[in-house]
This record gives C-alpha cells, sequence and structure tokens, in this order.
C-alpha cells in the first residue's frame, strides 16, 4: 500500500515538475525574444516636416550649424518612454509611440534629447531583449527624421538583459541621424559627449553636454542609484574649460542627464521653506526625490565654470518642477511612460515634453508641451 502511494506520489511530482519546466521555458522564450509586433506600427510613421540642418557626425566634434533664416534653435527633451516590446506590453508600448510622434510632430523641433530609460527591459513584463527595444526606438526615430541624441537611464541596460551599454551605444552610434557617441573609454560610464551648436556664421553658440548618470551602486543590495562618478566630472571640467579657453570667453552649455543629483532636493526643500535664494519657475512635485545618496562634486563643478546654466533631467516622472539654484535651473523633464509606473498609464499631467529655444546670441527659453493639450 505505501509503495502504491509513493508511486503515485511521485507520478504527481514529476508532472508538476515537467509544468514548471515547460513554463521556464516558455517564460525564458519570450523575455529572450520578445516581440517584434509593435515594428509593424513604427513603420506607419511617416517624416516630421521640420528645418534640415547642417549635421556634424564626427564623433569627437558632433554638432548641428543654423541656416541664415536667424531663427532659434529648437531642441525637444523627452523623457523614459520605457518601450518594453513585449507580448504582455503592446498597447502599452504603442500609445508610447503616438505621444512621441504627436509631441514631436506638433513641435517639428531642429533636435531631440532622450534622457534615459527609453528603453525598459523587464522579466516582470516578458521581455529582457533590450537589443530588440534599441532597434525599435532607433527606427522610431529615424522615421520622424529630426537629428536626436541619447543620455542613458538606470533601464536601458538592466543586469539581467541581452546588451551592455557598449553593445547598445554601437547600435546608437550607427544610426544614421543620431548624435551619439559613447565618448572616453577611460572614464566611467557610456556616453559622455558633446553636442555642439553652431550659429549660421560658424561661430559657436552653445554646448549640449550629455552625461551617463549611470545606474546602481556596484553591489548594491537595495540598488541604490549611482551618481555621476569623479573621473566623470573631471572630464566635463577639463571638456568645457578647454572650448571656453579657445573660444575667450565663458561658453554657454545645458547639461542633459537621467538620474538628478541631490542640489534637485536641496534646491526643492529651500523653495518650500520659503527661502529666497531659489527662484521657482514651474512645474511641481508628485513623488519623492529617488536620486543618489553618495555625495560627488558635480554641482560645485557647475558652479565654478559657470558654463552651464540649466541642466534637464528626467527619472522621478511624476516631477516636473524647475527651479533656479545658484543661477543653475535645475529641471525635471516630462515623462512619457505608461507602463513602468502602477496606475500611470491613466495619469496625464505629467507627460509631454520640454522645448528649448536657444537664441543666436547664446540666451534661452524653454516651455513644457503638455501631451494632454495637443
Amino acid at each position: 500500500m505505501k509503495k502504491i502511494i509513493s508511486s503515485k506520489l511521485f507520478k504527481i511530482i514529476s508532472i508538476y515538475v515537467v509544468i514548471l519546466g515547460l513554463l521556464a521555458i516558455l517564460l525564458g522564450t519570450f523575455c529572450l525574444n520578445g516581440s517584434k509586433k509593435i515594428f509593424n506600427d513604427i513603420e506607419k510613421i511617416t517624416a516630421v516636416p521640420h528645418r534640415k540642418l547642417e549635421i556634424i557626425k564626427d564623433k569627437e566634434n558632433l554638432g548641428l550649424v543654423n541656416d541664415n533664416s536667424g531663427q532659434d534653435f529648437k531642441i525637444l527633451q523627452l523623457s523614459d518612454i520605457h518601450l518594453s516590446c513585449s507580448y504582455a506590453t503592446y498597447e502599452n508600448d504603442l500609445s508610447a509611440i503616438k505621444a512621441v510622434e504627436k509631441v514631436v510632430r506638433s513641435t517639428a523641433p531642429d533636435f531631440i534629447v532622450l534622457t534615459g530609460d527609453i528603453i525598459y527591459p523587464s522579466i516582470l513584463h516578458l521581455n529582457c531583449n533590450n537589443d530588440l527595444i534599441a532597434k525599435a526606438i532607433i527606427q522610431l526615430m529615424e522615421n520622424l527624421s529630426i537629428p536626436w541624441s541619447v543620455t542613458y537611464g538606470n533601464h536601458d541596460t538592466e543586469s539581467y538583459s541581452t546588451c551592455t551599454r557598449e553593445q547598445i551605444s554601437t547600435l546608437y552610434e550607427n544610426a544614421p541621424s543620431c548624435l551619439f557617441y559613447r565618448g572616453p573609454e577611460n572614464i566611467y560610464g557610456s556616453g559622455n559627449y558633446l553636442v555642439k551648436l553652431y550659429n549660421y556664421d560658424r561661430s559657436l553658440n552653445q554646448v549640449l553636454v550629455m552625461m551617463d548618470s549611470n545606474s546602481y551602486v556596484p553591489n548594491s543590495f537595495i540598488n541604490d542609484y549611482d551618481n555621476i562618478h569623479e573621473d566623470q566630472i573631471e572630464w566635463y571640467s577639463n571638456t568645457l574649460n578647454k572650448i571656453c579657453e579657445e573660444e575667450k570667453r565663458i561658453v554657454p552649455s545645458i547639461l542633459y542627464i537621467h538620474i538628478p543629483f541631490k542640489e534637485y532636493k536641496i534646491a526643492w526643500d529651500m523653495y518650500l521653506a520659503g527661502s529666497s535664494e531659489v527662484t521657482y519657475i514651474d512645474g511641481g512635485a508628485l513623488e519623492g526625490f529617488s536620486g543618489p545618496k553618495r555625495e560627488d562634486s558635480m554641482f560645485e563643478t557647475i558652479e565654478k565654470i559657470q558654463s552651464t546654466k540649466a541642466v534637464f533631467c528626467g527619472h522621478d516622472h511624476l516631477n516636473t518642477y524647475a527651479i533656479s539654484y545658484k543661477n543653475v535651473i535645475l529641471s525635471y523633464g516630462m515623462s512619457i511612460d505608461y507602463l513602468a509606473y502602477p496606475t500611470i498609464y491613466h495619469k496625464t499631467s505629467q507627460r509631454g515634453g520640454t522645448l528649448v529655444s536657444i537664441s543666436p546670441d547664446g540666451t534661452f527659453s524653454f516651455e513644457r508641451i503638455y501631451l494632454k493639450d495637443l
């Protein structure tokens, strides 16, 4: 009798093991491959009419040259698209690409900067294939036919995703309209580089600084967010100081990153406390600050060089504020995300883009482009 029971129990356990094994194989197949369904929708997106500016694709000297129309440069920031390209996220992905197209078509910018978490490989959403997602993003941006660039976020190349930052960087560098450069190999991160904006007479107008704000502190137990490393800050300092020395003036610059540094929180807290040392510009904070805990000298270096007049980041999807602190504008970008935050699909106030207008004399202004108003 005991042998019969043991035999039946063994068979039941064996069946469960086989079922679990098959489910694991099926799940693994989905996660490693993803879905190409969204590509069919991306293929339908057509070029956005815009000014055709000269593009400089030399990796050591990326840039755009303005035409003789006298118009301002128009730089559009889009952030946190969180495209996932899985069977489980098709509707979210479709909403995201439609949102991107609508904002781009309504602004017709000269240049687009994607500030991180553009790619969203996720075990939870059944796709770890960030190579596939990167190719979807590239096709989307190339179909829109406007020069673009990208900075990395913490999700673009998760540890469990199929490709590293270096491998994804190769895809971006080879995209015809993408002004991305992985940057010096001897410093931390991938994607520390400049995009220079030239006036029609070839005088240098503005420098757009792209920096990898990295992802998580190495070996951290709870995935603490990393900060910008000191060798990156040294590169930032040396590079801008050299340009200012060559130009014999302080050349204005704008910094684009993904994860905000601690001064975003410091300045906002000072504003809430009624401090006269900060100036509120626009937007609000609908979630807490989730930046790095470790100290760095990034903001102090910005202060010292006096080149960077504004910093635009992403990361905290529901924060949209801009505030001036020690003569530097610290601004969150608008997010696109329809997927990463619970219930965010139906939230609307944070979704859109940020459009910077840079005049021929290097002064600039910016405005929020709210998707809900388009």
